[in-house]
């Protein structure tokens, strides 16, 4: 089950500021957002199933998924429109424009032109069994064996139909840039119900991938089009779900994986495509011959790098500068081991600049393994 995470991060956060101000309001709320995503799913990639801490009793089996505060109870004020069209297959119009067909096949029905309108605010919790709303007046449960359909939209918010209601209701995020969006926790409850917790934690890391790629993304894009960061943000999507079927591909080819070696240290490449940065870095050394100098390199994850095959590029930086990459043989996974700590990690190393200032050819950055990055068997 793949999720589209450039639409749940993206469209719901555009359409709450696209009416209401300058480019700088909606970078801002959109890298908002899309890291507050990012935080929260990789504390899903870490942890899924949670421990429990809700307020109600846990069925057999049950486990924890997300527990969101400050999301509203949305309800219809019609009740869901069911047209049955054989012994097999029915339509449910769950809102205005949205229809959902229990059965293969295609259906037509006219819009039911249903008003949504917010009934009260409190929390609401997500199991793999079921989606539980408790509120200062209502209480809201949508068990997932009764559910007839649903509308997880590009935001915040959901809705669902349940067999046992006669009106269709969910919830959404008070405020979009501020938790993580229903639709997702929904999304990740029903992977977690029908393909395990191993493939919900997977999936919460992709959606910090993806999430950290469109903010990185907007950072550096400031001045583009909502359609234009749409489409950039599409095409990094893209990128990254073909390197996940590369990686599965892969790994369905692979018999049995020999144990991966130790590594204690990195030789950084490409330093040739980052003269003007060493340039810098030798003005702010005031290097003048060839000389080691101890510093503090970050590694950073691009996976929107075009010019890597694995997609999963890691730069490196040395005072915020790039100065080079992971070679790509240890590439993926050092980019694997970034997942567990963020995205990011600081590390020792010894860089060696040329005395001759148009040089670069003869710089070396080494960089030292230690627990900050989680790349051996002792340290992950």
């Amino acid at each position: 089950m793949e999720v589209f995470w450039f639409l749940m991060f993206f469209g719901g956060v555009v359409a709450s500021v696209y009416f209401f101000g300058s480019r700088g309001l909606r970078n801002r709320a959109i890298t908002t957002g899309a890291e507050s995503n990012a935080s929260i799913l990789t504390k899903l990639a870490n942890e899924l199933p949670l421990q429990k801490h809700a307020d109600f009793q846990f069925r057999p089996g049950e486990h924890l998924v997300w527990v969101q505060k400050n999301v509203n109870l949305i309800e219809s004020r019609q009740a869901p429109r069911i047209s049955r069209r054989s012994a097999d297959a029915f339509t449910v119009a769950l809102a205005k424009g949205f229809f959902y067909t229990a059965a293969s096949g295609t259906s037509i029905s006219p819009e039911p032109g249903d008003v949504l309108r917010i009934i009260d605010s409190g929390r609401v919790t997500f199991t793999n069994m079921r989606v539980m709303f408790i509120g200062k007046h209502h209480s809201r449960e949508w068990d997932m064996a009764k559910l007839v359909g649903w509308n997880a939209d590009n935001g915040g918010q959901l809705m669902m139909a349940t067999s046992n209601r006669k009106r269709m209701s969910g919830v959404a995020l008070a405020d979009p840039t501020n938790g993580l969006a229903p639709s997702v926790a929904f999304d990740l409850a029903g992977i977690a119900q029908e393909e395990g917790w191993e493939a919900a934690r997977l999936e919460s890391r992709r959606g910090a991938e993806a999430a950290r790629a469109q903010s990185r993304i907007v950072h550096e894009n400031p001045w583009a089009s909502t359609e234009r960061l749409q489409e950039l943000i599409e095409q990094a999507e893209n990128r990254r779900l073909k390197a996940v079927d590369d990686d599965e591909r892969a790994k369905s080819l692979t018999v049995e994986s020999p144990p991966q070696p130790t590594i204690s240290e990195i030789e950084v490449v490409g330093q040739q495509f980052q003269r003007s940065n060493l340039e810098k870095l030798r003005r702010d050394f005031r290097a003048g011959e060839a000389f080691d100098y101890i510093v503090e390199a970050e590694l950073v994850q691009e996976p929107e790098n075009d010019h890597s095959p694995s997609g999963r590029a890691v730069a490196v930086l040395v005072k915020g500068l790039k100065v080079g990459y992971v070679p790509e043989w240890l590439a993926l996974r050092v980019f694997q081991a970034l997942d567990s700590v963020g995205g990011r990690a600081t590390l020792p190393g010894s860089l060696r600049l040329s005395s001759e200032a148009k040089d670069s050819t003869e710089a070396r950055l080494t960089l030292s393994i230690d627990s900050r990055l989680p790349i051996n068997p002792e340290t992950a």
